[in-house]
């Protein structure tokens, strides 16, 4: 199963949540205290939270301090100990999300749409992709979409910005790369908001909307 789970944090502050902090080791939210913006902050806890919050639910954890979040070669995030779990999060705005599966590679972005002037962004595109976004009905929507696809596309198979986005068409699903076919999804959340996912299999993507205290320790 693909599951995503949501959290609206437009209701929630940092210093809500700080203390929770505690509850993990040090090396798992020094950056986040790095972070120079109280949302960013906010959402980065919260993005592990929601992880974590998965995780004990299974009983494949006791406490958050138990685990560490390992990085691949090229930065894909994995959980030390757990086999078969793949997982990604994103946020932006007042949004979290935390993408879980147990049996596939699992991807996602969401961002928040705003406007913006799209041929600033011309190199992230194919000339068919961005062909495609001028001429739709509503191209700042169309070109989240493929931004969201693109993002989504790239952390499902754990190589990030590290591979140009302009090499990668989206406009069609599956992908068919060397390591199988990857399959494309997309949500739209609400008029401000949407959602990517890329998987790699064909299954259903279920979103979970859940509150603060739902991950709460």
């Amino acid at each position: 199963m693909n599951l995503v789970f949501l959290v609206d944090t437009s209701h929630i502050q940092w210093t809500d949540i700080k203390h929770n902090c505690k509850l993990f080791k040090d090396t798992m939210v020094d950056n986040i205290k790095t972070l120079r913006s109280e949302r960013d902050r906010c959402n980065s806890l919260i993005g592990r939270m929601i992880l974590f919050s998965y995780l004990k639910s299974k009983r494949l954890i006791n406490n958050c301090s138990s685990i560490t979040i390992d990085y691949s070669n090229l930065g894909k995030p994995i959980i030390k100990g757990i086999k078969n779990l793949h997982f990604s999060i994103s946020h932006s705005s007042h949004c979290v999300v935390c993408a879980i599966s147990v049996e596939n590679e699992i991807g996602v972005d969401v961002e928040t749409i705003k406007k913006i002037n799209i041929h600033e962004y011309k190199s992230v595109f194919t000339d068919e992709e961005f062909f495609f976004m001028i001429n739709s009905k509503r191209p700042i929507l169309t070109f989240y979409t493929l931004w969201t696809l693109k993002e989504a596309l790239l952390k499902a198979i754990g190589l990030g910005f590290n591979v140009d986005p302009q090499k990668i068409n989206v406009l069609s699903s599956p992908i068919i790369i060397s390591s199988g076919s990857y399959y494309l999804k997309t949500i739209i959340l609400n008029e401000n908001s949407i959602l990517s996912t890329c998987t790699l299999n064909n299954k259903d993507v279920h979103v979970v909307e859940l509150s603060i205290n739902d991950i709460l320790d």
